[in-house]
């Protein structure tokens, strides 16, 4: 019996080790993370599960974050309208910051406009979380183009 007992100690003890280190750093990553919108925390959580997949099968996962982007319409422009962002693998986001938004562009932020505290501009999807815990930097959304 010690021995069943030993492997169910020693199973719990990794179970439990497992989640600590799930929980610590998704922990680490929530508190930017909880300044992007759902869109752009869908992305963000993709980008790292690709990462980590990929990483795992000595791949890249860029494609698989590439096509949620597509499939979330963010930064969809219609036929016909200037784009929104240069390359179609930058996203276009709003950002509501206390302070300067060029102080932001360290990050990855390419800036369009500012207009008070809020910025307008576009962000690699690598570049998400980075932003998030940027200086300052109270919200991130996904940018749309509004049409009249």
């Amino acid at each position: 019996m010690t021995t069943v007992d030993g492997r169910a100690r020693r199973a719990t003890a990794a179970a439990l080790a497992l989640l600590t280190a799930v929980l610590v750093g998704s922990a680490a990553g929530d508190e930017a993370e909880h300044r992007l919108d759902a869109r752009l925390r869908l992305i963000e959580r993709a980008r790292r599960e690709a990462v980590s997949a990929a990483a795992a099968r000595g791949e890249a996962g860029r494609e698989r974050v590439e096509a949620l982007v597509a499939r979330l319409g963010v930064g969809a422009r219609r036929e016909g309208v200037r784009p929104l962002v240069a390359s179609p693998t930058r996203l276009p986001v709003l950002v509501s910051s206390v302070g300067d938004c060029r102080g932001l562009e360290a990050t990855g932020f390419r800036l369009q406009a500012q207009v008070g505290s809020v910025c307008t501009g576009s962000v690699e999807p690598e570049g998400l979380a980075a932003l998030a815990g940027g200086d300052g930097v109270r919200f991130e959304q996904s940018s749309t183009l509004l049409q009249a």
